[in-house]
């Protein structure tokens, strides 16, 4: 269990990197010369995370099927193309709305956008088998995966469009090595659990390596980057070293909503009675089960970071 969860851990994070270096070598590059000419402008330049999205939108739909699977085992009547379709939607809503009507009412219109999709989720299956049972079900179903699986991904894009490639690996790595953190130390240490009636190998020790170990990552990368967020485009150079009382705040803000994103999944998981909510990673269960705590930490990053 944990040589797996370690060997593909790994292999996760190289591949992670490999993406993001890829994708800002791209940015700002010009299509002229590329099998993009003749379909945009000639003075069109690759947005940034032009590569990073798309694989995005297919780990978000593969993730809907797991989430399918969980909600019909907790007899939400839905349709797994209705769940998929919300979720991207919700994605791609958060990522291009605000992009394209501007930061001020931006979030309003997708927000607005994402209602209406889950209305269509609700009146879609209803008026093609003209049935009006499950209506409900079926839309609260659709909110939540337009929600958990499309706007709180959405947010570490916008990590990566509005803060830079090294903004997004350190949110990606100090999240995930909190996690390591917490398995770690709980395991070393533990003593006292932190809420046993929902998830039993979770401790109070546990927690605090979680903080720990995240705003110890969060801190190295910011001075081995020269600071978290870069200049807007057309520069890649760092704004400079992030004040370091934001970076432990960071840091421990991390930690503490990176396990609240793992006590969420575990929460839905315990509704339905599985462990994992799927076995595409070995030592890790499903998608969802290696992307849990950073859908909560996405968006607190963006706002408190990005934003701020």
């Amino acid at each position: 269990m944990l040589r797996h969860r370690l060997a593909y851990g790994a292999m996760m994070f190289a591949a992670l990197a490999g993406l993001v270096v890829v994708d800002h070598r791209l940015e700002g590059m010009a299509v002229a010369g590329t099998w993009l000419e003749g379909l945009l402008p000639p003075d069109t330049q690759f947005p940034p995370g032009m590569l990073i999205l798309p694989i995005m939108l297919g780990l978000i739909g593969w993730a809907a099927g797991e989430l399918h699977a969980m909600l019909v085992a907790a007899g939400l009547g839905c349709s797994r193309f209705g769940v998929t379709i919300a979720a991207l939607g919700g994605c791609l809503t958060t990522t291009t709305v605000p992009f394209m009507t501007g930061p001020a009412n931006g979030m309003a219109a997708a927000l607005a956008t994402i209602a209406i999709i889950t209305a269509l989720g609700m009146m879609a299956p209803a008026i093609r088998h003209r049935r009006v049972d499950g209506a409900i079900r079926t839309g609260g179903a659709t909110l939540l995966a337009a929600v958990y699986l499309g706007i709180l991904p959405g947010f570490l894009f916008l990590i990566r469009r509005d803060g830079g490639a090294v903004a997004m690996v350190a949110v990606i790595t100090a999240t995930k090595v909190g996690d390591c953190g917490a398995y770690f130390l709980g395991r070393l240490i533990g003593r006292h659990k932190l809420i046993p009636w929902l998830s039993p190998g979770k401790t109070w020790e546990g927690l605090g390596g979680a903080v720990l170990a995240a705003t110890l990552a969060l801190w190295v990368i910011d001075v081995a980057a020269g600071g978290i967020i870069a200049a807007p485009a057309p520069s890649d150079a760092a704004t400079g070293p992030t004040p370091l009382p934001l970076v432990l705040g960071l840091g421990i803000l991390i930690g503490l909503i990176g396990h609240a994103g793992d006590l969420l999944a575990s929460l839905m998981k315990r509704d339905v009675g599985i462990k994992d909510t799927g076995a595409t990673v070995p030592g890790f269960g499903g998608l969802i089960d290696v992307f849990d705590s950073l859908l909560l930490v996405s968006p607190v990053v963006y706002l408190l970071l990005i934003r701020a």
